[in-house]
């Protein structure tokens, strides 16, 4: 398991992977008005610091994002995963004070939480921590799956947008080049990601729990785009992203990638 690897690749592949992937497509976001790299920054600054302001300006009790603003995060994601025709329009069907009155309650229930815990959290941690912690996402993303269109995937984009305002326990995104790469076994390339609540709750975010005790001063977002970083260049090194100049040499790229991915966490045997 590298840490040195994965934050290597969240600070130098994966922005040159946005532009390069901005850079192959004519299509615009936002009504038109942006590229996917510039709708990748507005995700990034824009759209964090706006939901950190309305949550000071609700004296630090909860915050929310708008329809339009869901919209823009449901673009995003299906620019940069597996996209999924019928979901823009479920997306689209959420009324205004619908999404801002279930985003509101879905990131209350983790930023009170989130108050209470010491900085230091995840060096410390005990497993009942880390089973409360566990349970409390499942909690928010519940209630953010109420929203037409969410689910457990989307629902983690959103929670994610507290990550300025509680960077070191914002939860990371249910990518699924970052799940590939921390938990399916490269051994068994035909295993499908289900996408459910069980898998991001109980096996991805384990895995990002036994990072974040060695690396206290990282944060889940860091990690969960150098992991989707490596596993999406491993995939498209040789075809679209071709251009793309790895900060890894060869020997070094290899090396790693045959001898480094992390173990993925021991799955339990499913009842039938």
């Amino acid at each position: 398991m590298s840490l040195k690897y994965i934050t290597r690749a969240n600070k130098e592949l994966f922005k040159p992977i946005i532009q390069e992937l901005s850079d192959q497509t004519s299509k615009k976001f936002d009504k038109d008005s942006k590229t996917f790299n510039q709708l990748n920054q507005w995700k990034d600054e824009e759209l964090l610091s706006t939901v950190a302001t309305r949550y000071t300006s609700s004296n630090k009790d909860t915050t929310y994002i708008t329809k339009h603003e869901l919209i823009n995060l449901m673009d995003w994601k299906l620019n940069i995963g597996t996209f999924r025709p019928s979901l823009p329009k479920l997306i689209r069907s959420n009324t205004e004070e619908t999404v801002k009155e279930v985003t509101k309650a879905g990131f209350k229930i983790m930023l009170d939480y989130f108050k209470k815990l010491p900085s230091d959290f995840w060096s410390h941690a005990t497993n009942e921590d880390l089973a409360d912690y566990k349970k409390l996402i499942r909690q928010a993303m519940k209630e953010l799956c109420n929203l037409k269109g969410v689910g457990p995937a989307t629902s983690s984009l959103i929670m994610n947008c507290l990550y300025k305002i509680q960077p070191a326990f914002a939860p990371p995104f249910f990518s699924d080049e970052s799940f590939m790469y921390f938990v399916l076994d490269p051994s068994k390339p035909g295993e499908k990601i289900k996408y459910s609540v069980k898998e991001y709750v109980e096996e991805l975010l384990p895995v990002y729990f036994r990072l974040l005790k060695d690396y206290n001063e990282g944060t889940f977002t860091e990690l969960e785009r150098g992991g989707w970083a490596i596993k999406y260049y491993s995939m498209y090194r040789g075809d679209k992203l071709i251009n793309i100049k790895s900060p890894f040499d060869k020997e070094d790229w290899e090396a790693f990638h045959d001898n480094e991915e992390v173990e993925p966490p021991k799955k339990k045997k499913r009842s039938t």
